[in-house]
């Protein structure tokens, strides 16, 4: 599908190539943490994360209908 070839050819340092890259790991029994791979970053995968959270806990945050 294009969507899936649209993924496979992101740019370096977007969120998209952050996304594909940052993975959740076991550092102790149950207790989850997110990595990526030394020399890649994940701030805007971080980002995305909180402003999703966000609108989780109050829908009221998003964009106002109109």
């Amino acid at each position: 599908s294009s969507s899936i070839q649209t993924l496979r050819e992101t740019q370096p340092g977007s969120l998209l190539d952050e996304l594909e890259h940052v993975r959740l790991r076991e550092s102790s029994p149950g207790v989850f943490r997110r990595d990526h791979d030394a020399g890649r970053h994940d701030d805007q995968a971080v980002a995305l994360g909180l402003a999703v959270a966000v609108l989780l806990q109050d829908p009221s945050v998003g964009p106002v209908a109109g």
